[in-house]
């Protein structure tokens, strides 16, 4: 089954449990930007670091950030900085 994907207003408050039906990406100011994937193949660990679980691995390697749930909060560039950076949206 399919959950709808909701839009979240700035400042909303949501329960863990329903996080996955929210966008919440809308929120940010600026993206994290990935300049080595190669390099982020090394560094699997960074998905834990991310509030939202919008840095994706699929089978080990990196795929792709989501932007649909990433808040911009920058915490996998300040990680990552020579892998990573933010940019202004």
């Amino acid at each position: 089954m399919v959950k709808e994907i909701k839009k979240v207003d700035l400042g909303a408050r949501i329960l863990a449990s329903e996080s996955e039906e929210y966008q919440t990406g809308s929120w940010r100011k600026e993206i994290p930007v990935v300049k080595d994937k190669e390099e982020m193949n090394k560094h699997v660990e960074i998905a834990l670091y991310c509030p939202e679980a919008a840095i994706v691995y699929v089978g080990g390697k990196y795929s792709h950030i989501d932007y649909k749930f990433c808040k911009g909060c920058g915490i996998c560039a300040n990680y990552l900085k020579k892998v990573i950076e933010m940019k202004r949206v």
